[in-house]
């Protein structure tokens, strides 16, 4: 069966999720579990990876594509201090990518679907995408240990990223933090912003004059309507006190751009 896939702000995303004994995963129950999260998984678009609690299982239990692996009770080692960078998306964090460092090498111990024991050794895209499968099993999403994030389909640029905005804060600070998608966009887009430090957010202001805002989260929390106002060119984020936000917030913006497709540009001020 095809199950619904979990969105950032479920409280089992969250979760740290218990390990599968030996005798119970042998069991129809867990079974039915795993054969669920293929199907599920075979059900997405673009997908490298799935882990139980997104589909509603706090079970130690990920699938890693390429070949198709199901891993039971995985445990990671890195097999070298060689590390990267990479973007990674996640169907649980729609409309998002980010930047995040990982290790180039891990050592992978299981149990595959079966029981029997599983212990290799993988290296780049598929140490990335486990690591990250796995880092679901103890409640962390990617955002978590990114450096940027960015919409998906803007690449982010120095300094400036598209689709979202690392702040460093610092008291006193106050600044207009620039967010653009350096290409046109349409439809439906998500701007993100990442804050470091403590602060707040006053006015938020969207190009062109036609984009609406239809939606804010901050970490994961849908805002009231009376937090944000929608409407064209300028929206105020919480009346007069502006947003006030704590180190590792993550606000996330959806509008809806007017037809056709232009560059997309947010602008908010900063008063660290």
């Amino acid at each position: 069966m095809i199950r619904p896939i979990l969105i950032d702000g479920s409280l089992i995303l969250r979760e740290i999720s218990r390990e599968v004994p030996p005798e119970e995963l042998a069991t129809p129950a867990i079974q039915l579990v795993i054969d669920d999260l293929v199907q599920t998984f075979k059900g997405q678009k673009n997908a490298a990876g799935l882990a139980a609690p997104q589909i509603g299982e706090s079970l130690r239990i990920v699938l890693v594509d390429k070949p198709l692996t199901i891993l039971v009770n995985p445990v990671l080692t890195p097999a070298t201090s060689t590390t990267d960078t990479s973007f990674e998306g996640c169907l649980s964090v729609p409309g998002l990518r980010g930047e995040v460092l990982r290790y180039q090498t891990v050592r992978v111990q299981a149990l595959d679907r079966h029981g029997k024991s599983f212990d290799m050794v993988w290296t780049k895209f598929r140490a990335i995408v486990v690591q990250h499968e796995v880092d679901h099993l103890d409640g962390i999403l990617y955002p978590d240990r990114a450096t940027t994030m960015f919409a998906d389909g803007m690449a982010p640029i120095p300094e400036t990223n598209s689709g979202a905005m690392t702040l460093p804060g610092g008291k006193g600070d106050r600044k207009t933090i620039v967010v653009e998608s350096g290409k046109p966009v349409g439809g439906k887009q998500f701007v993100s912003f990442l804050f470091h430090e403590r602060g707040r957010m006053t006015d938020l202001r969207i190009s062109p004059g036609g984009a609406i805002v239809t939606g804010a989260w901050l970490s994961g929390v849908r805002l009231r309507a009376k937090d944000y106002k929608a409407g064209a060119a300028a929206q105020m984020l919480a009346g007069e006190h502006g947003l006030h936000v704590a180190r590792g917030d993550q606000l996330r913006i959806e509008l809806r751009m007017p037809k056709g497709k232009r560059a997309l540009v947010a602008e908010a001020d900063w008063d660290g």
